[in-house]
């Protein structure tokens, strides 16, 4: 009789932790992302997500690519110091949500849109149609001293494909600037295309590059021209490649 209750017992609790690994580890994959912050030692990275199954280094920045259930973690570091933390979410039923630093807002992967993140505001975007690498199609905001000094971006790379019946619009020569100046046509495609990435650089106390992306405190553009390189950081695409990517096969 014990025996079969042993039995039983068993049995209950290896039900429980095969329902709990398909249905509620997603729970643990967003507590893991949003304890991580750009500023934080690259350890630290490691520690909660494993050895990096792909890095690159250029001039004296150290990229690294993780893989997760469903989605791509980049950083981009130098001296051991995260500088630049980017979260990519390709599996559309995975929805972390990170905050703006500074604030209260929150941006939901795979949920928001573009046009939900600042309702009514102009913030920066800038926009890269690939050919070789991912279209990326990204927004943000530098938050200067509210902002603890960091800039904050989030959009869309195409590595994930593009939903069926969201087509991608053209942009002509307005591929970079502030949002007020987007035509009607990019201004619905915002309205209907769900944030996939989000990115955050550490402090960037003295304002220098790239650190910031050249966004200006108070606005986006300096002497009159857009200052946003949003898709880029020094040397690096935001976000997961191809040319990363490969490393994953190695």
């Amino acid at each position: 009789m014990l025996g079969a209750v042993l039995v039983f017992v068993s049995a209950g609790i290896f039900v429980i932790d095969r329902v709990s690994a398909a249905w509620f580890w997603r729970s643990a994959e967003y507590d893991k992302l949003t304890s991580l912050r750009a500023g934080f030692d690259l350890r630290y990275f490691e520690d909660r997500l494993g050895l990096p199954f792909a890095s690159r280094t250029r001039h004296g920045y150290r990229e690294n690519g993780f893989k997760g259930r469903g989605f791509w973690v980049q950083t981009i570091s130098r001296n051991g110091r995260v500088e630049l933390y980017a979260v990519t979410a390709c599996d559309r039923s995975f929805h972390p949500t990170f905050t703006l630093a500074g604030t209260d807002t929150g941006i939901e992967l795979n949920r928001d849109r573009l046009a939900d993140i600042i309702p009514g505001a102009h913030v920066a975007f800038d926009y890269s149609i690939g050919a070789s690498a991912p279209t990326l199609l990204y927004e943000g905001i530098y938050g200067g001293r509210p902002g603890f000094y960091k800039t904050t971006a989030w959009g869309i790379s195409s590595l994930c494909g593009v939903p069926e019946g969201l087509d991608i619009p053209s942009f002509g020569s307005n591929v970079s600037g502030d949002t007020s100046s987007l035509s009607r046509n990019v201004k619905e495609f915002r309205r209907r295309a769900a944030v996939n990435t989000f990115a955050e650089s550490a402090p960037a106390v003295d304002g220098s590059q790239p650190s910031n992306f050249g966004i200006e405190p108070g606005g986006t553009r300096k002497n009159g021209k857009p200052t946003v390189q949003l898709y880029q950081f020094g040397d690096f695409y935001i976000g997961p490649d191809w040319v990363l990517l490969q490393g994953e096969n190695r």
